[in-house]
């Protein structure tokens, strides 16, 4: 019932004249009128000019049909509609004024059912006792129903009054309801309920509420049967509404097993054309003896998964054999003594035309290529030929960097006798010349170290380029990082030491102090027979 509240048309009413009362041009001119001689002809004009002063704060509220300003010499201001109002009407509500001691005041009768009557005192602002006149203000009550959509808030079949403890406000005619004159004079429980009434026979259900100040109490009236009729219609509406989605939920659900049942009719179709004579009996004999559409797919499921099996074995074998020929007619192809033959043909070139770097280069790459493509099957080899290794690739690298790069070798001489797996040092420092060489203003300084540990030998391979940053150091730690290009990655050397030597050892990882990194590794002292016994 919050939208019929007439409280709030009382506080939109209330707001309007206040914000008048305290209108300072307003102030001044009923102040003129009521203390200063004037003609009648220029106090007329004075009286209407403040009426439509008034009348322009009635712009905010479109119901307010009508203004009155009752003067304390009698004379009275008018402006809208329906202002006329008898004699002994204007002192009742100039008591209503006096009483409400200057705030708004509402008359308890709405007039002809349709319009609420305010009231309020203006008062002199230096002698508050001292009334400048009284405003009264005419608000269409039915069109603040039409604009607040209270006629389409109600059912047809409900009937909505205004009471107060005197008469029946709203709507006109209805004082004829009985009900209405007991429920009035009952001392009703709480501000707001419900109740059932007889009403010329018929059952009512009857909901109230009253305003804050208790002066309104606003009821709806609706016929029980009425209530009653719309439980049955719910009722229906859901009985059908659940059979509807009881079919549709069938028909969902058939063709759900539908949609499963027959592709395998279809599948065991196809299994009994394919099938062939003289199978050997599945694994699962449980499963195999059954006699139904889950026994027969399951025998033939199993054939198939065993041929497909016995055929994915065999194409196996035969792409290994197929890769091994391939690898072995392309190494067949390779001549090495041609390749030593034409590389020795350019060393000789260069030193006759005096070129010692090519030269250098040339036989470097030489020694290179000897232990790349050497025909020995041996995965190790003593540290003496890995530095050796290290060293032609210095050589070559040198005449590339020239002053860039300084290499320093420190390895002490009774372990170079000692085994390593193949090409374990030199990938390290061909890291330190793709990340380290050239990366700073300064020489960048690759030192190979070699150190004996009591049954261990520690190589060292640092450099002193601008480093790693705290995130690199801990994905290259953690082998975390891929090898760029088709060199031998770090996370594959570490593997090899490991599966050569076992998991106590492998390589590691340090900061230098002055800038670098330094990668540690950590083998025993082996030679090549014993690596060759671990390894049986």
């Amino acid at each position: 019932m919050s939208a019929l509240n007439v409280e709030s048309v009382e506080k939109s009413v209330d707001t309007i004249t206040h914000i008048m009362i305290t209108d300072d041009a307003i102030f001044e001119e009923l102040t003129g009128i009521n203390h200063s001689d004037m003609t009648d002809a220029d106090l007329r004009w004075e009286i209407r000019r403040l009426m439509k002063r008034f009348w322009r704060f009635s712009y905010s509220d479109a119901c307010i049909r009508s203004m009155q300003f009752l003067f304390p010499d009698g004379h009275v201001g008018k402006i809208g509609q329906d202002a006329e109002m008898s004699e002994e009407f204007q002192q009742e509500l100039t008591a209503l004024a006096e009483e409400a001691e200057g705030d708004i005041a509402v008359y308890d009768t709405i007039l002809d059912g349709t319009t609420l009557v305010f009231v309020r005192q203006f008062r002199n602002r230096a002698h508050l006792k001292r009334s400048e006149g009284i405003l009264i203000i005419r608000y269409d009550l039915q069109m603040y129903l039409r604009r607040n959509n209270v006629p389409s808030q109600l059912d047809p079949n409900m009937k909505f009054y205004m009471l107060t403890q005197d008469s029946v406000v709203y709507p006109g005619g209805a004082e004829n309801e009985a009900f209405l004159d007991d429920l009035r004079q009952r001392d009703l429980p709480s501000r707001e309920g419900y109740t059932f009434e007889t009403v010329n026979g018929s059952k009512q259900f009857i909901a109230y509420q009253y305003s804050e100040g208790r002066h309104w109490l606003y009821v709806i009236a609706i016929e029980y049967n009425h209530i009653f009729q719309n439980i049955i219609v719910l009722r229906n509406t859901l009985i059908v509404a659940l059979a509807v989605l009881l079919l549709l939920a069938l028909f969902v659900t058939n063709r759900l097993i539908a949609s499963i049942t027959q592709p395998l009719d279809r599948l065991v179709a196809y299994m009994q054309q394919s099938e062939p004579t003289g199978t050997q009996p599945p694994r699962n004999q449980k499963l195999a003896e059954r006699g139904d559409e889950i026994g027969y797919l399951y025998r033939n499921f199993s054939l198939l998964v065993s041929r497909i099996d016995r055929y994915v074995s065999e194409d196996y074998k035969k792409r290994l054999l197929l890769k091994d020929y391939q690898y072995r007619s392309l190494q067949s192809q390779i001549n090495p003594h041609f390749l030593y033959n034409t590389l020795d043909s350019i060393n000789w070139l260069a030193k006759r035309s005096r070129q010692k770097d090519i030269s250098t280069m040339v036989e470097a790459l030489s020694h290179l290529m000897r232990y790349s493509i050497s025909k020995n099957d041996a995965s190790t080899i003593t540290l003496r030929q890995e530095i050796d290794i290290v060293k032609d690739y210095i050589d070559i690298q040198s005449i590339r960097f020239g002053e860039e790069l300084q290499f320093e070798l420190d390895v002490e001489d009774d372990l170079y006798p000692y085994t390593l797996p193949r090409l374990t040092i030199q990938p390290i420092v061909e890291n330190c010349m793709n990340y380290a060489v050239g990366a700073t203003d300064h020489p960048c300084v690759v030192r190979l170290e070699a150190h004996s540990e009591g049954n261990c030998i520690r190589l060292c391979v640092s450099d002193s380029g601008p480093g790693l940053s705290p995130e690199d150091f801990e994905k290259i730690a953690s082998f975390k990082t891929s090898p760029h290009g088709l060199g031998i990655g770090l996370k594959n050397i570490n593997e090899r030491i490991k599966l050569c030597f076992g998991e106590e050892y492998g390589m590691s990882f340090e900061n230098n102090p002055g800038g670098g990194l330094k990668v540690i590794l950590t083998i025993p002292k082996v030679v090549k027979e014993d690596v060759q016994t671990a390894h049986s």
